[in-house]
């Protein structure tokens, strides 16, 4: 565990960087001595234990109003800058997004993304990642040092997103990913309120941007998501608003999951190299992945609202109040996993958490794996790679979303 940390409830702080790196120990305090527990002075609940994540991940009586009632406290506060109308905007397009609904409006919403997560589709997004992932590593020197994240993990999710919503990768800019970075601390958990602010100015920006590309005439050579949409709004088959919702959810969370993913198996495979020599053979790269995504969980926690009173195991929630439920730390739990702190790629086959459960199970999940798993076997098979003692690894930010912002190494190409 960090320095300066307490194994006890009171040490969870999502905006401590110390914790974001190493959360583990005050998981296994939470597990232990209150898995639900109810923090002092904000009224909402930490859940830690597996059994009771996932009786609320499929329970119809939690839904997802919180965040939504979340972002608005930072809007209300927001409100009273001259930017008033901007800010109201971009809180509108961010409580639209599908994971924020539930049904009926959220079915609606899942269904119009479903076709672009078809067969056909995932198979035209593996030649993207694979073709990037050659490109990228081909630009490489023979031997050297790069941050896997920075020149590996984020051109080849951002690619595979652009090819889901239809952008030119020309397109591509270090503003855009700036704001996918404002808009990932607007949506985490307890938000402060420059990183509120700095949101919804990017959303703003981020809807000028789509509403140039939606007004554009239609590309038969580049479809997408955005074609999709412009059609629908020429139609009034969709709002702008939920048009708007759905385009920068896809673009800002689309691909994140899937860069701390990376970055997260790469990390985890260096500090476990015996485990990291057994993937000379390609039958283990997909357990290895599994693995990862229980032991290092790219998310930590999504959030839910209690519909009505209910009760999870022997503890009563009422009616409009948020529990957190902590993926990351229900991946760890010993009544599901023996000797959960070790990393097993032969570990066997249990369920973990980290892509959800219920109507709200990712709907990228099979995209997140697949390319996660052509990254891994393109770096394995063409580069040497370890840690340098130099350059310590750098956990982004955002807590929601458990990831890495720079994972420096020290490489040699394979001939």
């Amino acid at each position: 565990m960090r320095s300066g940390l307490k194994a006890d409830p009171s040490g969870f702080d999502p905006r401590c960087g110390d914790f974001r790196a190493d959360p583990y120990p005050i998981y296994r305090s939470l597990r232990a001595t209150a898995p639900i527990y109810r923090r002092p002075g904000e009224g909402d609940w930490l859940i830690t234990r597996y059994r009771d994540v996932e009786t609320v991940l499929k329970s119809r009586d939690f839904g997802r109003a919180d965040q939504a009632a979340g972002l608005s406290e930072v809007q209300s506060r927001a409100a009273k800058t001259p930017l008033q109308k901007m800010r109201e905007q971009s809180f509108e397009i961010v409580a639209g997004w599908t994971v924020l609904q539930n049904p009926p409006k959220h079915t609606h919403l899942r269904n119009q993304m479903r076709q672009f997560f078809n067969a056909s589709h995932l198979k035209l997004y593996q030649e993207v990642a694979e073709d990037e992932c050659r490109q990228r590593i081909l630009a490489l020197p023979d031997r050297g040092r790069t941050d896997l994240i920075s020149e590996i993990a984020f051109p080849i999710a951002w690619r595979v997103n652009a090819a889901i919503l239809g952008i030119e990768p020309k397109d591509f800019s270090l503003q855009l990913r700036n704001w996918t970075d404002s808009v990932a601390r607007l949506t985490d958990l307890q938000p402060s309120f420059i990183s509120g602010e700095q949101g919804l100015m990017a959303i703003a920006a981020l809807s000028g941007y789509f509403s140039r590309l939606l007004a554009q005439p239609s590309s038969p050579g580049q479809p997408g998501l955005i074609q999709q949409l412009a059609e629908d709004l020429r139609d009034g088959g969709v709002g702008e608003t939920d048009a708007m919702s759905t385009l920068i959810f896809m673009f800002a969370v689309g691909h994140s999951s899937t860069v701390n993913l990376i970055g997260n198996t790469i990390l985890t495979l260096l500090r476990h190299p015996k485990e990291m020599a057994l993937l000379s053979d390609p039958a283990l790269l997909e357990p290895a992945l599994s693995e990862v995504l229980r032991f290092e969980s790219p998310v930590q926690s999504v959030t839910r609202t209690a519909l009505v009173d209910t009760k999870v195991g022997d503890t009563v929630i009422k009616r409009g109040q948020a529990v957190h439920l902590i993926i990351a730390a229900a991946n760890r739990d010993p009544e599901k996993f023996s000797d959960p702190d070790r990393f097993d790629i032969h570990r066997k086959a249990a369920p973990n958490l980290s892509f959800g459960l219920g109507i709200h199970t990712c709907i990228g999940l099979r995209l997140a794996k697949t390319t996660s798993l052509i990254t891994l076997r393109y770096l394995l098979d063409r580069m040497r790679f370890e840690l340098p003692k130099d350059d310590e690894p750098i956990w982004d930010e955002p807590y929601l979303g458990h990831g890495l912002k720079s994972l420096s190494v020290d490489f040699q190409k394979r001939h």
